[in-house]
């Protein structure tokens, strides 16, 4: 008999993206091609863990294409979505734990949103709290 799988609080955010400015800024914060002033470059996040490969707007424009949908004027494009939880909850976490944490959370996020929605996520390890952003 196997342990039981431990479950992991976390902290949920949605950001609005309408324009493809603000599509391009999140994908370059989160792929890193533009580094933030709080993340440590020696820390680098390995890549994405869906959507390599390509921006984050072409993922979000190919997304929009499959689903044939035409987009409104000042319509949502798409949601950053930012799974997180205090600095205190991973301060003791085993490298096994986290990614366990990792796997939950984008488990989560895929069967709440959708799995062929979600078109890029990536964890951030490189700020003082990590994070995975989708």
């Amino acid at each position: 008999m196997s342990a039981p799988k431990q479950t992991y609080s976390s902290v949920l955010r949605l950001r609005k993206l309408k324009t493809a400015e603000q599509i391009l800024g999140a994908g370059e914060h989160n792929d890193r091609t533009k580094q933030p002033p709080n993340a440590d470059p020696e820390r680098k996040p390995p890549g994405p863990l869906i959507g390599a490969g390509k921006t984050t707007l072409e993922l979000v424009n190919q997304r929009i294409r499959e689903c044939g949908i035409r987009p409104r004027k000042n319509a949502v494009l798409a949601y950053e979505i930012i799974v997180s939880a205090g600095p205190k909850f991973f301060k003791n976490l085993t490298p096994e734990q986290r990614l366990q944490w990792t796997t939950q959370s984008l488990d989560y996020i895929k069967k709440t949103f959708i799995a062929d929605n979600v078109v890029h996520a990536i964890v951030h390890d490189d700020e003082s709290t990590p994070h995975l952003h989708l």
